[in-house]
């Protein structure tokens, strides 16, 4: 939008289809067991772990117009302020310190809040709190008080730790995704062309400058697009970096391997892999006070009126915990409001809800390898001492407060207690997956020791930039959406300014 909105041309290759549906658009859609989004979603099974069991994690990535934004949870917080002050590293040719992203976070906002230091209000992007919580919503928030964790009214501004309700992006009972806040006021100029059904196959070079991309559509054409400026790769911390491999760019020896010419010996592609791994809860109640019904009917509501329950996130509240040694946000809650099947869909039988327990400061890191238009995904979950020790302190916690709830069924059980640490950590190994927050696979830094600069230009090739998450040094320890937006406006300042 902003480079449409300064005069550029622009051209945005979409591996997904340009439909929306109203499941998309719905809050609560996606969750609602109403729709597979199959054709929204694209997913790799990792590696197997050896630090879960054995098991393959499903890495699931979002394609369509709105990417991931169109199918993840439209949680906004931005995460602590040390993480992106740890992104400022010296040397790295601009800042990427806390209070120099804050313009660039308060820039794309639009608050309910209103405006403030932290917050920002005439940006595109709607806020809002959740509201109107239930009684277990509402529970689970003076419960986590109970324990020591404190209650925050904002996360996005007082800190992380405590309980409370989330920053979501809905806006009269609509989804913001990026498509909704961003490309649709521009989808009809004639200064942006759109491919969908697209998939970007590698970067076009002339020596060591980028000159465009080669795409393959779904009707079995391949296209070669030229461009004057810049190639902006925006593929997620999965598909970026194997785009560059694809292209060229990457491990020397790797590239020998695939039998793909080496154009830039560039060993940090694909390295740094982050994650945050989870660990979910199911809690029986004795009272049907959770969402745990038949959605058929609510959507009526939302069809009308954009009103009752669809219009709501499926995660509305949570909390931070603390670390031991003074890490903060160490440990991330989400609160769902019902019992999940495997599939993400609602289990309407049972009266419930479930808790994840999100390890948001992981020490754990992996790496992808490499083959050609292909990719084996090895995160590492939990190969760090800290990262066990974490989540099982994290689950002690949650299972106080649990136990506090007013309408949870005690014949039933409170899940862990008495549980001993190894049956613990042996519960852990098998049941944690992912947060789909994947990061890091092509670093921000120094030359050398990373894939791109502070203006997100990669190492060794002129016209070339990846934004994305994938570019993040350290991943912020919340939900990602808010940290990748603020890239995106950061990026689109150096490019318009040099």
């Amino acid at each position: 939008m902003r480079l449409v909105e300064a005069g550029h041309t622009v051209v945005l290759v979409e591996q997904g289809p340009a439909e929306r549906s109203e499941t998309i658009r719905m809050p609560l859609g996606l969750r609602s067991g109403l729709a597979r989004p199959h054709t929204r979603y694209k997913s790799l099974s990792s590696a197997r772990q050896v630090h879960l069991a054995g098991r393959a994690v499903d890495l699931h990535h979002g394609i369509g117009l709105g990417g991931s934004a169109a199918i993840n949870a439209m949680i906004h917080t931005r995460g602590s302020p040390d993480i992106y002050d740890r992104w400022n590293m010296p040397g790295v040719n601009t800042d990427w310190s806390y209070q120099a992203c804050l313009p660039f976070f308060r820039k794309y906002e639009r608050a309910a809040h209103g405006a403030s230091e932290c917050r920002g209000r005439d940006g595109p992007l709607h806020l809002t709190q959740s509201a109107n919580l239930e009684s277990c919503e509402r529970d689970f928030i003076n419960c986590c008080g109970l324990v020591g964790l404190g209650e925050n009214s904002d996360f996005n501004t007082y800190g992380l730790l405590g309980a409370g309700a989330f920053d979501v992006s809905i806006y009269k009972g609509v989804r913001q995704d990026t498509y909704e806040t961003f490309l649709q006021a521009i989808m009809h100029s004639n200064l942006l062309t759109t491919f969908t059904g697209s998939v970007a196959t590698r970067i076009l070079l002339d020596g060591k400058r980028a000159r465009g991309i080669a795409l393959s559509r779904d009707n079995g054409d391949e296209i070669e697009i030229g461009c004057r400026r810049d190639v902006i790769v925006c593929a997620g911390a999965l598909g970026s970096p194997q785009l560059l491999f694809n292209s060229g760019i990457g491990d020397g020896a790797a590239l020998q391997l695939a039998g793909i010419d080496c154009n830039l010996h560039l060993p940090t592609v694909g390295k740094n892999l982050q994650d945050h791994v989870e660990f979910h809860i199911p809690v029986k109640t004795v009272r049907s006070k959770s969402l745990n019904f038949s959605m058929a009917a609510a959507r009526w509501g939302w069809r009308l009126l954009r009103r009752g329950k669809m219009i709501n996130a499926p995660v509305r509240v949570g909390a931070f915990l603390g670390g031991e040694n003074a890490e903060l946000g160490l440990i991330q809650y989400h609160f769902y409001r019902w019992l999940l099947r495997d599939d993400w869909a609602p289990d309407y039988g049972t009266p419930g809800f479930q808790i994840s327990v999100g390890l948001v400061r992981p020490k754990s890191r992996g790496s992808l390898e490499f083959r050609k238009n292909d990719l084996v995904a090895n995160p590492s979950y939990l190969s760090h001492d800290d990262d066990v020790a974490a989540m099982v302190r994290g689950i002690r916690v949650l299972r106080s407060v649990i136990n506090r709830m007013v309408d949870v069924d005690k014949t039933a059980g409170i899940p862990f207690e008495p549980v001993g640490e190894q049956e613990l950590v042996s519960h852990l190994r098998a049941k944690s997956t992912s947060s789909f927050h994947y990061s890091g696979t092509c670093v921000m830094g120094l030359a050398g020791s990373s894939v791109v600069d502070g203006t997100l230009m990669v190492h060794g090739v002129t016209g070339l930039r990846v934004v994305d998450a994938s570019v993040f040094p350290v991943l912020p320890n919340t939900n990602t959406g808010a940290s990748v937006c603020m890239v995106a406006e950061k990026a689109c300042w150096h490019i318009l300014n040099t």
